[in-house]
């Protein structure tokens, strides 16, 4: 049975590598407001949210030495940070606790569903200059993290929402897919079935 993806497949996931992305952000408060940016020259539109163009960089991901969780630090600069994150987040009382979800984007297939490559923090501390703000994310912890049930189990395909998109490359005549590896089977598409090799199906239980 194969286990590796097909050759054009593997071309659109290593673009996740180089220059062709950009980065989108939602930060949500603990008031349940949400803020929409992205390191792009130009809004972009996803999902029905208006991501307001804001230069941004992501520092690595860095390790503390008694064991505690990784974090990274996201840097903003520019005219943006006097004119709209600095009032919004004083308004708010500062950032603390807000989660920060950061997405990928391809630029040539900016309406791609890459939710699976979402990285998803808690918003630690924040330092503010007059041209200049820093943001210290860590990660949420563990069992406050929703994990989508492809990244944990074998039975269901995370491109469903794609179906006979890019990664799905399913070109037959059927409309509709079930995300189950015996309905791909029966597509004979189950090279490019995307889920994760994870959970025995029967042995999991969805409360």
């Amino acid at each position: 049975m194969k286990t590796s993806l097909p050759s054009e497949v593997n071309v659109v996931k290593n673009k996740l590598e180089g220059e062709t992305w950009f980065y989108r952000v939602h930060m949500l408060f603990t008031d349940a407001t949400s803020v929409y940016f992205c390191n792009d020259k130009q809004t972009f539109t996803y999902g029905g949210n208006d991501y307001l163009p804001i230069p941004f960089t992501l520092s690595s991901l860095k390790s503390g030495t008694g064991g505690e969780l990784p974090t990274r630090t996201m840097s903003v600069a520019g005219q943006a940070v006097q004119s709209f994150l600095t009032p919004y987040v004083r308004a708010k009382g500062g950032v603390r606790s807000a989660v920060v979800t950061i997405t990928k984007v391809l630029y040539e297939q900016p309406a791609l569903d890459m939710s699976a490559t979402a990285e998803i923090y808690k918003a630690v501390n924040i330092t503010i200059s007059d041209d200049a703000m820093t943001i210290k994310l860590g990660f949420v912890r563990l069992r406050e993290q929703q994990i989508p049930i492809y990244q944990y189990t074998s039975v269901r395909c995370r491109v469903l929402s794609e179906f006979k998109g890019t990664l799905c490359g399913y070109a037959g005549g059927d409309a509709t897919c079930e995300g189950t590896p015996e309905d791909c089977i029966s597509k004979s598409n189950y090279a490019r079935f995307n889920a994760e090799r994870g959970l025995t199906p029967g042995t999991l239980r969805l409360a």
